[in-house]
């Protein structure tokens, strides 16, 4: 897929370990010496070949057990979660294999590969929910032409927060590069720490020509004047954005005295925005099934052959005066799934990229006025095993244009529509028929 010049190719997989010529195995069917029982089906599944590393991603909770109880005679504790029963440890979340339960996981840096919807949105409640706030400014003199500048940060998950530094103007509303001006900014990587530090330097031999625009003159000409400028910390989890702090410094220069000195800083700080509560606050996502024109329409039924068009856009929480547009879907998923145990059928039309949406090669998806048109086909499998509702959830990142950055909030989606189920034996007919016979 080619986005905005940036060619990005994205690989999902997972893995199933079997042996080539498969027995079946469950718990009163055990599998032979040297082998586990990889339970893929949930209670049942097929033998395969030990393995020396039995958590791997590629087994589920029952076959990580069984392998590790036959293969490596160690122990296997997994804590055992449900939605009413969670993980307790602040950086461990429900994995959530099917939709009622599962065992707890620690947390990582991302929750774009957990395998349903309700794992996601329970992973990104519990890991990425974590505390990227921004402390107040303070500041010292190291010297006459340098202030050393620090903020408090939030714990981060497994240091993997990222804290970035931006130089404004004045009204923190224009970028200015961080080198070359009469102001400069110099960083040091933020080591998960607890504070971010940085170096505001000023440039006496670029006072006079003010080319970042920061410096203002009084009544003795060049010689005295304001250095005006602002910065933004900015704390991000990923790529995403989620805190920033704006703090504006007016430094006072005299310049009459044979040299460069300061007569006093003064600082104005705005407070520490948080995207996260302005979204949870204000806004929600609205889906609906709608036309090639994105106008909603009642709900229809789906017949098998038929593809079903949904709209999801951004809205507004009751009571709140904010302004949908003011927002946009930045990433989301959809996921289809129907009936439960041995009769579940699930497929994903459209995945949560790295930095947006991933279609399947069987799906698309249109964008017009902050609304996102998707039609993916609702495959044979939900027709087959005679469904007549199909269950639709999602997440989605909502973003809105902050200076040169994009801050982003997780939420999530779900509605169901009907479908018009058809038996195996009908399908047959329907081929016979065909064919003639």
């Amino acid at each position: 897929m080619i986005r905005n010049g940036i060619s990005l190719v994205l690989v999902y997989f997972s893995a199933r370990i079997i042996s080539i010529h498969a027995i079946s195995c469950d718990v009163n069917s055990p599998c032979p010496g040297g082998q586990f029982c990889n339970y893929e089906q949930g209670t049942s599944g097929f033998c395969a070949n030990c393995i020396n590393n039995c958590d791997e991603d590629g087994l589920l909770s029952g076959g990580e057990s069984d392998c590790f109880s036959a293969c490596t005679n160690g122990p296997y504790n997994p804590t055992y979660c449900d939605p009413n029963t969670s993980c307790g440890d602040e950086l461990r979340f429900c994995h959530y294999e099917n939709a009622t339960f599962s065992y707890c996981k620690d947390c990582d840096d991302h929750c774009d590969d957990e395998i349903v919807p309700i794992g996601i949105t329970e992973c990104t409640s519990v890991c990425l929910a974590v505390d990227y706030g921004i402390g107040e400014t303070g500041f010292e003199f190291i010297n006459e032409e340098t202030l050393s500048v620090h903020n408090a940060i939030g714990r981060s998950v497994s240091g993997a927060v990222n804290v970035q530094i931006e130089l404004l103007d004045i009204d923190c509303s224009i970028s200015k590069t961080k080198t070359g001006l009469e102001i400069e900014i110099h960083e040091t990587p933020y080591n998960n720490n607890g504070t971010f530090s940085y170096l505001a330097a000023i440039n006496p031999g670029l006072v006079h020509s003010s080319p970042g625009g920061f410096a203002t003159f009084g009544d003795k000409g060049f010689s005295q004047g304001t250095l005006n400028f602002c910065t933004s910390v900015s704390t991000w989890s990923g790529t995403i954005p989620v805190s920033f702090r704006e703090t504006k410094f007016r430094v006072g220069f005299n310049l009459t005295n044979y040299g460069f000195n300061v007569d006093g800083v003064h600082t104005q700080e705005d407070v520490a925005m948080d995207f996260n509560f302005d979204v949870d606050s204000n806004f929600k996502v609205s889906g609906c099934q709608c036309d090639r024109d994105f106008n909603c329409n009642s709900n229809v039924i789906i017949n098998q052959g038929e593809s079903l068009s949904l709209c999801i856009y951004p809205d507004v929480n009751a009571g709140s005066s904010a302004d949908p547009k003011s927002v946009h879907i930045s990433n989301f998923n959809l996921f289809f799934s129907a009936g439960s145990g041995s009769n579940y059928v699930a497929s994903e039309p459209v995945q949560l990229g790295a930095s947006t949406w991933v279609t399947s090669s069987l799906a698309s998806t249109e964008e017009r006025d902050g609304k996102i048109r998707i039609v993916a086909p609702v495959t044979a499998s939900f027709f087959l095993n005679g469904h007549t509702q199909l269950n639709i959830d999602g997440n989605v990142y909502f973003s809105y244009s902050h200076k040169t950055a994009e801050f982003n909030k997780f939420s999530s989606f779900g509605m169901t529509v009907e479908i018009l189920s058809q038996t195996k034996s009908g399908c047959l007919q329907n081929l016979l028929r065909r064919l003639g016979i």
